[in-house]
């Protein structure tokens, strides 16, 4: 196997990077990475975030009110945030759509779509308040292209007949789009 190069990073040292979903996994990790590239981490999830973040706390990213003040207390620490990075996510539940409890889909969506929300926006008001100019990465877990775990697949596997609408036409399907604004 070919291994890539590794491209060369700008200083980092004194930026500050926000996590959320920093208290294991993935989020842990970005965490650890960051502090020793020299960055101001900030850190967040359900549970407390460990030594990497110069700044923890437990906050739940569907809660508007707790994120807002999350923000707030990193930009009053560190002044400028320059990465915000949206790592808090659920996979469950993972089951047809037929048999979702709403409670357990709302709970999902708060977390993995009205999460993301709030973050970005604590951010973009943030950078616009600040006049600067930053990075904010939204992370999103592959599990839904493995059959085993994603609900996605699941959810695409009935027959061509289940899966259309009264005309005919599919009505499942993954569409992607990036996009690049500045604040």
């Amino acid at each position: 196997m070919t291994q890539l190069p590794t491209p060369e990073l700008p200083d980092l040292t004194g930026r500050t990077v926000v996590i959320t979903g920093a208290s294991n996994g993935l989020g842990a990790g970005i965490a650890e990475t960051c502090k020793s590239l020299g960055m101001r981490v900030a850190g967040c999830g359900l549970s407390m975030p460990g030594d990497a973040c110069e700044i923890a706390r437990q906050v739940d990213v569907a809660d508007e009110l707790a994120m807002g003040v999350f923000a707030a207390e990193v930009a009053q620490a560190f002044g400028v945030i320059d990465l915000w990075v949206n790592n808090a996510g659920v996979l469950n539940p993972v089951a047809p759509l037929r048999n979702l409890a709403t409670a357990d889909l709302r709970r999902h969506m708060d977390t993995n779509f009205m999460g993301v929300f709030f973050g970005m926006r604590d951010f973009l008001n943030h950078q616009r308040a600040h006049g600067g100019e930053g990075v904010v990465m939204n992370l999103s877990s592959g599990a839904a292209w493995n059959e085993r775990q994603g609900a996605a697949r699941e959810e695409t596997s009935g027959t061509r007949e289940e899966r259309q609408d009264a005309s005919g036409e599919e009505t499942s399907g993954v569409a992607s789009e990036r996009t690049r604004a500045r604040v």
